[in-house]
């Protein structure tokens, strides 16, 4: 749970026999905040404040409650119902376990025995064993200069894997150097002789208007790969990796956000691999998106979706839905031959400060014949406190964060 407030000091809370009906921090509200906090509120975490600590959990437990009243936390994400998520159980509060936080409250935070708690078992956020990790070539400190996105700078960089054969990826995660001004990253592969020499440049090169050729790519084998915002779990493939050959390279694009402008960072952030030489399936990205709407200038629920039949049949095994500030909803759905409709993503409670790739318990299969269909909704009206304009003008699709996108980064493997 992530709340932008300064963390409060206070003297440390006294350690109490309590009754065995009564609740404890340890007993009873630290498992529920390590299943549904600490992939962002743990010590080196995006989130302010390490909620495996005590102290720090009783001096913001009523603001804690308070923002999942509000509905702020935990972050708005897919909809556990639609489909079953890995890591489903960390996306979403129930009234049970609000409840048993807001009684933990009102007996008095109490906090219990430590010896007697159980071992944290954190939601993985990292790989812990890569055998591939690529760093941007040398340290940068973002200028933020873009007088049409003051704050913010999309930076590319090119890593290099160094691999002499083919390989493939297996499992994939950000390594990120100054969480406190990387947004978000997407990572994207291309043929080492498709790029100009400038991309090779170790400083990077601003690429705010090169983001739509890390989507689909300029050449044959080129294109996005993964997308991450701060929360997000490591993706991995149990049968499957996506392909790279000896003469690929990546392209890794930084978003950073200038969080406080007293503070200069310097970044060297890059991605870790688990690779293998042989896969089952190979994986591919498919980035499921339009590029013709336009949003009604004071329109505070506009839709737009199209329906599209597959030529083929693939399996689903992530998808990352994405758009910008004015995004307010998702759906991503098949529809099967027989009428039955099968949810994807969903969601109508978009965060744009929570975007999150959703891996698949089960892999879902989409059969020749069936269609694809994906909705984006957005609020471009002043009761969204992001409105770009004021007043509200016409927005259409762009690549910077005062315009919008609709898409569904979808990875997927052919047959079934």
């Amino acid at each position: 749970m992530l709340l932008i407030i300064p963390l409060l000091i206070g003297c440390a809370h006294k350690e109490t026999n309590i009754p065995k009906n009564q609740l404890s921090f340890y007993k009873d509200i630290r498992p529920l905040l390590e299943q549904k906090c600490l992939r962002c509120h743990m010590g080196n975490g995006p989130g302010i404040g390490d909620f495996s600590d005590a102290n720090t959990v009783v001096q913001l437990a009523d603001l804690m409650l308070n923002a999942i009243d509000d509905g702020r936390m935990p972050p708005p994400a897919s909809d556990p119902s639609c489909n079953e998520y890995i890591g489903y159980e960390s996306m979403t509060v129930s009234e049970e376990e609000r409840t048993l936080l807001a009684d933990w409250i009102d007996q008095g935070k109490e906090i219990g025995d430590a010896e007697a708690a159980p071992p944290i078992s954190l939601m993985e956020h990292t790989l812990e064993s890569p055998d591939l990790q690529m760093l941007i070539p040398e340290p940068y400190t973002p200028q933020y200069t873009a007088e049409n996105a003051k704050g913010n700078e999309y930076r590319c960089f090119v890593l290099e894997h160094e691999q002499e054969d083919p390989f493939y990826i297996t499992g994939m995660h950000p390594y990120v150097d100054q969480s406190a001004i990387v947004h978000h990253i997407v990572l994207a592969k291309a043929p080492r002789s498709s790029l100009s020499e400038e991309a090779f440049d170790p400083s990077g090169m601003n690429c705010i208007s090169g983001a739509q050729e890390l989507v689909t790519g300029n050449s044959s084998g080129s294109g996005m790969i993964a997308a991450w915002a701060p929360g997000g779990a490591p993706i991995r493939f149990d049968d499957g990796g996506i392909l790279v050959q000896p003469n690929d390279v990546f392209i890794l694009q930084l978003h950073y956000y200038q969080a406080d402008p007293t503070i200069s960072y310097s970044d060297r952030s890059g991605y870790l691999m688990e690779t293998a030489s042989t896969v089952e399936q190979t994986i591919l990205m498919a980035p499921y998106g339009y590029h013709n709407f336009t949003i009604p200038a004071g329109d505070p629920s506009y839709s737009y979706s199209e329906e599209a039949t597959v030529p083929t049949t693939f399996k689903i095994w992530a998808s990352f839905p994405h758009m910008h500030l004015l995004g307010t909803g998702y759906d991503l759905s098949i529809i099967h031959q027989d009428g039955s409709e099968e949810c994807v993503v969903r969601s109508d409670n978009y965060d744009f400060n929570n975007q999150l790739t959703y891996q698949f318990e089960d892999p879902i299969v989409v059969r020749e014949g069936d269609s694809v269909f994906w909705e984006c909704t957005w609020n471009n009206s002043s009761s969204n406190p992001y409105v770009y304009y004021d007043p509200p003008q016409d927005v259409g699709y762009g690549e910077r964060t005062d315009e919008e996108m609709c898409y569904a980064f979808t990875l997927i493997s052919l047959g079934e």
